[in-house]
């Protein structure tokens, strides 16, 4: 049953009634075997991850193919197996207006320069991740290049393929009942172009995007420490965590929020008391500049973020101060606005799981618009959230408008980067990351807005 619909509650029986639309009749319980069928698609997701997409991104991770991001991962874990702690951060170039991960914009260290030689690893961007992550990479140095990255790639399809099935499984959570839709999300989502694209650059996105997955079904479901330990993976890789503050504190859930906490204080002494306090030092230089919004459109136009999109208008790297104060003014009031929605909700109504995942959404999107840098394949984090876009497009004419295109969006490009819908160079729908970012987040406010479920209408006693 809808959220919307507050005339019955959701885990009402609906088999009396006969069908009134397609997605119905997909839900409707029959003699087919619905739980074979949404099998049979999750498998099928799994085999055309394994064999098409990860073929492709592998042949782009190769020596001689497209390498892009994972060496520096590599060479995190072979300075830390090393115990070259002095040398795991690259040195910035003086005047430098880009992030010091690129190879144009630093200078790698001695140890980095001789190890990366000695194992055989392709000269890409260089490690700027934060100190405990070197020590997470240690299992992946331990093998040699071109099998860890064969390794590392399968890793992240399965991800992805985790990402799509938790989207089909939040569609069932909403409606309360199993569906057969929940199969054809998984394999919608394995098939969107955004997700074979996430893979090429053999970066961290699909383990975070299937992360955050987990920990919106840990909040939903009060595991703490669960939530904890995912939320804290995820932070350690691509800082996302930061987006649980807000939400944790709105949901008044205190536990969740001192095991986050606590996890993350102990990953720092225990890399303190491995590593020593330089690499922490040096990691402050670093993020300082990885801080910077990419704004240089000769060297890569693929940034999603508003940042990006303003510098389309005003042509000025860095951007005009007044620009970025107005920028950093609407970021901070998006941020109140969505805290304030957040924070009128009394505990009980958090177990209404379109709450939590609107909530959950509206943070990411907000991460996602104003963060420095949004790569194409960031749009993946969204991917976890079809199941609900699916479900809010049974709601209203108004919100089936906006959930189909967030979809279309998310889906993008449907071409290479420089042809076709949704290309990299046919303004504005090149920045389709940010849009559907936008159109996520109006979704998710107006979610928000709306009265939840009682907690005893989605059969959650109350505590």
């Amino acid at each position: 049953m809808y959220v919307a619909d507050q005339s019955r509650p959701m885990n009402e029986a609906t088999t009396s009634q006969p069908p009134s639309t397609p997605e119905d009749l997909l839900a409707r319980p029959s003699s087919c075997n619905f739980k074979r069928f949404n099998l049979g698609c999750r498998v099928l997701a799994l085999a055309l991850m394994l064999g098409i997409t990860l073929p492709v991104a592998l042949y782009r991770n190769i020596p001689n193919g497209w390498v892009l991001d994972y060496p520096q991962y590599y060479m995190g874990g072979t300075i830390a197996i090393h115990g070259e702690w002095q040398d795991l951060y690259p040195i910035p170039k003086p005047g430098s207006m880009l992030n010091p991960g690129h190879v144009t914009e630093s200078t790698k260290r001695p140890a980095y320069a001789r190890l990366a030689e000695e194992r055989h690893v392709p000269e890409s961007h260089r490690f700027i991740q934060l100190p405990p992550v070197a020590l997470m990479l240690i299992p992946n140095a331990l093998m040699p290049y071109n099998v860890s990255i064969v390794v590392w790639i399968i890793f992240c399809a399965v991800c992805a393929w985790g990402a799509a099935w938790m989207a089909g499984h939040f569609y069932e959570l909403l409606i309360q009942k199993e569906s057969w839709m929940s199969g054809v999300i998984t394999l919608g989502i394995v098939l969107l172009p955004s997700t074979r694209r996430s893979l090429n650059s053999g970066n961290f996105t699909p383990i975070v995007a299937f992360l955050l997955s987990l920990c919106i079904w840990s909040l939903f479901k009060r595991k703490n420490v669960r939530f904890a330990t995912w939320a804290l993976i995820a932070g350690l890789m691509k800082y996302v965590s930061v987006i649980f503050g807000p939400i944790l504190v709105a949901m008044r859930r205190w536990k969740a929020l001192a095991w986050l906490a606590g996890m993350g204080i102990a990953s720092i002494l225990i890399s303190i008391a491995i590593m020593g306090t330089g690499p922490f030092i040096a990691f402050k230089e670093i993020f300082a500049l990885t801080n910077r919004p990419w704004l240089d459109k000769s060297n890569d136009f693929y940034n999603q973020a508003i940042w990006s999109f303003v510098f389309d208008f005003v042509q000025q790297n860095p951007l005009p101060p007044n620009v970025t104060h107005a920028i950093q003014a609407l970021q901070l009031f998006t941020l109140a606005g969505l805290f304030g929605l957040m924070a009128r909700r009394k505990p009980n109504d958090w177990a209404d799981p379109s709450q939590v995942i609107a909530a959950t959404a509206s943070m990411i999107c907000w991460l996602l618009l104003f963060s420095p840098i949004y790569w194409p394949h960031y749009i993946l984090y969204l991917t976890p959230l079809i199941g609900w876009l699916v479900w809010e497009a049974r709601q209203t004419i108004l919100s089936r408008v906006l959930a189909i295109a967030a979809i279309v969006f998310i889906s993008g490009p449907y071409m290479n980067v420089d042809y076709g819908l949704l290309s990299l160079k046919h303004a504005p729908l090149n920045y389709y990351g940010m849009w559907a970012a936008v159109l996520v987040m109006i979704l998710s406010v107006r979610r928000l807005l709306l009265k939840p479920v009682p907690q005893e209408a989605v059969g959650i006693p109350n505590k």
